[in-house]
């Protein structure tokens, strides 16, 4: 008889490492950018207020097993000392279709939108967006933090997934080593509870979390801001923003939030996760198209950049990469420019990453984590 892997939220947490979370979104969006994956719409059921309940299914290719995810968003959950986010994952064999395991989908929502903003990070910006000196000497673990250099990053709001963001973001390293977090949040009680467990929970050598009062004072010359609040108006203006700067947005997953300005999105290179899902669920992107800022046309993928950007790195290692060449009018990795080209088209002053949440996350973080269980010897075999 078959046996079915369960795999409780401890199992996930102890399978579903920073590493292997970061190489799954890493591989999902590449497969998305190749044209392989199988991604049908989600489906939304709204609830009472704003609480609402998702089912998300994918394959990362049809060979791939079939995942689906079923789970819901229940804000309210926070005051109550619960996630606001629920789910339980399902993994099929892609040969006999008999389900092989199913786990419980908190810690692998929370962790893979936040490895997908880290793989954002390293692919849409650079030190050379920064317009800064001394980022790029943040050489190797633990140097920005130790020199406050490196990477500035501002964190809006204090929930799991602005936690999330900051382990995942600082787990990045290299010319991206975080040096500076300022964490900004409506919540003051939450967030000075997220900056007392940072202290003990922090990667070694990734820097300590400085609560501000404000998030303009959060966003003041911060490189990389991420967004992770379930506000449905913005909680920025555009005007705190730097030039070059990457700003993650990961709250507003419906139609009716939108925690980033439209003003900001109509100066920004927009990258989301999935074009049509954004261009239907993403309340930032929706709320810029309907004022009339952004163009549909306009809207680039994240798979659509990692594609790209390892196809010239190919070029590059074979000596044909053309430093005048064309990359098709999309500015690189979010470089500040001016308002407009030579030829007049739209340059962007920053770049914003957009993102909804898909199913191929969801595919690809659960076969990873079901095999780094297996590896481990986690979990409880069940009788099918």
């Amino acid at each position: 008889m078959p046996t079915l892997l369960y795999l409780s939220e401890s199992d996930v947490r102890a399978a579903f490492t920073a590493d292997v979370a970061h190489a799954s979104q890493h591989a999902a969006f590449t497969a998305l950018g190749r044209g392989g994956a199988l991604l049908p719409a989600r489906l939304l059921l709204p609830g009472r207020g704003d609480d609402v309940a998702f089912c998300y299914a994918a394959r990362a290719e049809a060979g791939a097993p079939a995942v689906s995810k079923f789970g819901s968003v229940h804000a309210g959950n926070v005051g109550a000392g619960l996630p606001a986010v629920h789910a339980l994952v399902t993994v099929l064999d892609p040969t006999t279709g008999v389900p092989t395991c199913v786990m419980a989908g908190t810690t692998l929502t929370t962790r893979r939108t936040a490895a997908a903003s880290a793989v954002a990070m390293e692919a849409l910006w650079s030190p050379d967006s920064s317009g800064r000196d001394d980022v790029g000497e943040a050489d190797g673990a633990g140097v920005g933090a130790r020199d406050g250099i490196g990477v500035h990053v501002a964190i809006v709001g204090s929930g799991v997934q602005a936690e999330a963001h900051a382990h995942a973001l600082c787990a990045v390293g290299g010319e991206h080593t975080v040096g500076r977090i300022r964490l900004a949040a409506r919540n003051r009680a939450s967030a000075d509870e997220l900056v007392a467990r940072w202290h003990t929970t922090k990667p070694e050598g990734a820097p300590d979390m400085e609560l501000v009062d404000t998030v303009e004072q959060a966003c003041a010359d911060a490189d990389v801001i991420a967004v992770c609040t379930t506000s449905t108006t913005p909680v920025l203006e555009a005007t705190w923003v730097r030039d070059g700067a990457l700003v993650i947005s990961v709250g507003s997953f419906s139609a009716e939030r939108s925690e980033v300005p439209s003003d900001l999105v109509a100066q920004a290179r927009v990258v989301v996760d999935d074009r049509e899902t954004a261009l239907a669920d993403n309340g930032c992107v929706v709320a810029a198209l309907m004022a009339g800022v952004l163009e549909t046309g306009s809207v680039e993928t994240l798979g659509e950049v990692l594609v790209r950007d390892a196809a010239h790195a190919d070029d590059e290692e074979r000596h044909v990469w053309n430093d005048d060449s064309s990359n098709n009018g999309v500015t690189n990795h979010g470089a500040a420019d001016s308002d407009a080209g030579a030829n007049g088209e739209r340059r962007p002053r920053v770049t914003l990453y957009a993102s909804v949440g898909i199913g191929l996350q969801d595919a690809a973080a659960a076969v990873a984590v079901q095999e780094a269980a297996q590896r481990a010897g986690v979990g409880t075999p069940l009788p099918l």
